[in-house]
């Protein structure tokens, strides 16, 4: 989902002090750093009575006694404990999203996307942008059905038909017609170039 950063799959402890959670993550994590270099990456949120460092030391010990060994600049594994309130969340799991803006923040795209990789690169791009994309697919290289197609989408946006005059390349070399809220963006650099969409719609 694009605005989300990373996932993880968690472990949560309710703790009332210190001690719990790294009772829990050596419960949790024993096995997995003995005979192993292990660090461990704690952030916190809220107000406590220790800081992230302590909690660091504190958990981090509780795996040395377990048999790993600590070393933070090269570790076998990366332990991972996120500290809200009264609850720890433990996790050796990091899944990227796409990131980007949240989905929708930036209103609908309508992305008129052809048979190459230009035109679903550029649609990525808009919904990267928090962009929400509907796709209208149009394989042609045919300067009348192309033309034909963007009479159609035009139309369904709510835009009057207009002649697609000829006249100069698009400077940006990519079809775009924007009408209240609705945009349509066509990125078929390629065929632009070769000159058989110009200007004037």
């Amino acid at each position: 989902m694009f605005g989300v950063k990373s996932v993880s799959p968690t472990y949560l402890v309710r703790f009332s002090n210190l001690d719990e959670v790294a009772d829990a993550a050596a419960r949790l994590w024993g096995d997995v750093v003995r005979g192993r270099r292990f660090a461990v990456r704690v952030h916190r949120w809220g107000i406590h009575n220790f800081t992230s460092l302590d909690a660091a030391a504190k958990i981090g010990a509780a795996l040395v006694s377990a048999g790993g060994k600590v070393d933070l600049e090269r570790p076998e594994v990366e332990l991972y404990v996120e500290i809200r309130g009264r609850r720890a969340f433990l996790y050796t799991e990091v899944l990227k999203g796409p990131g980007g803006l949240p989905l929708g923040s930036e209103g609908k795209v309508l992305a008129l996307v052809s048979g190459g990789i230009d035109s679903p690169v550029a649609a990525w791009m808009m919904m990267c942008r928090g962009a929400h994309v509907d796709v209208f697919y149009l394989q042609s290289r045919r300067d009348t059905c192309l033309k034909l197609g963007i009479r159609r989408i035009r139309s369904g946006c709510g835009v009057p038909p207009h002649r697609l005059s000829k006249g100069t390349p698009h400077h940006e070399n990519r079809l775009v017609a924007m009408y209240k809220n609705c945009v349509l963006t066509g990125c078929d650099e390629d065929f632009l170039r070769q000159g058989h969409i110009r200007g004037g719609f």
